[in-house]
């Protein structure tokens, strides 16, 4: 016999209500390392090259929208794409000073 939604599920949907909160206070859902506000590079398609902020994963797909910087940084143009089509840019590393050695 099937039950109704809701009821003597309590401690089920307790727990799924906790773990959305413990993620939200963490900061929210990550995709592959992806944060909202995370620049990333899009490798394939149309827009190859270009640098965007990620924005959220779209539900029930593999899919993402990106923010796009156009038209010389006045708008943000959103746009869905392929998780597999952007990566999470890497941090530049500024390269290290050389320190000269005092010999005496």
């Amino acid at each position: 016999m099937a039950s109704l939604p809701g009821i003597g599920n309590e401690p089920i949907l307790s727990a799924c209500h906790q773990a959305g909160s413990q993620i939200q206070d963490a900061g929210g859902e990550t995709l592959n390392g992806l944060n909202p506000g995370d620049r990333v590079l899009i490798e394939d398609g149309p827009f190859q090259g270009y640098f965007g902020v990620f924005d959220t994963r779209l539900s029930g797909s593999d899919r993402v929208r990106v923010l796009l910087t156009m038209l010389q940084g006045s708008r943000e143009v959103p746009v869905e794409l392929k998780i597999g089509q952007i990566s999470k840019e890497k941090a530049k590393v500024k390269p290290f000073k050389r320190l000269k050695v005092r010999t005496e």
